[in-house]
């Protein structure tokens, strides 16, 4: 059985473990860089990964306050969508400091009306109209 007892240790037998420690690190300075190394390699990938995920699902709620499809056509594939400013002050957001250009959804939920969902395309020729939504004439 295993003793649940924790063990207390004087400042004697501390000080004399702080000693051994550092004592250890020094002669293995190659050791422990390596190992340092292997561990930031091996957990990079996992990192990477997790921010990426974490990333994805953060735009598919931002996309889903934003409604989901298009504002100007309707498209509701995701691989379409922008974040377009409604007032075109998008320059004056990435000019602001770094606190305002982060991409959060609390940022969306503060000024919902800054903000619209569109598609590629519509994106695009907004931009080629001066910032107006643009509506192509349906052919017959």
């Amino acid at each position: 059985m295993v003793s649940t007892k924790k063990r207390v240790y004087t400042k004697e037998q501390k000080d004399n473990n702080v000693i051994k420690n550092n004592i250890w690190l020094s002669n293995n300075k190659e050791k422990v860089a390596i190992s340092k190394k292997a561990y930031r390699i091996k957990n990079a990938v996992y990192l990477k990964e997790h921010q990426k995920q974490y990333n994805q699902n953060k735009k598919e709620i931002v996309h889903k306050f934003l409604g989901n499809k298009c504002k100007n056509c309707g498209e509701n594939d995701p691989i379409y969508f922008q974040i377009d400013h409604v007032y075109n002050d998008g320059n004056l957001e990435r000019k602001g400091s770094n606190k305002t250009r982060t991409h959060s959804l609390k940022k969306y939920l503060e000024n919902p009306e800054r903000y619209q969902l569109l598609c590629a395309n519509c994106n695009w020729a907004k931009r080629m109209n001066n910032g107006k939504l643009y509506k192509p004439k349906k052919r017959k």
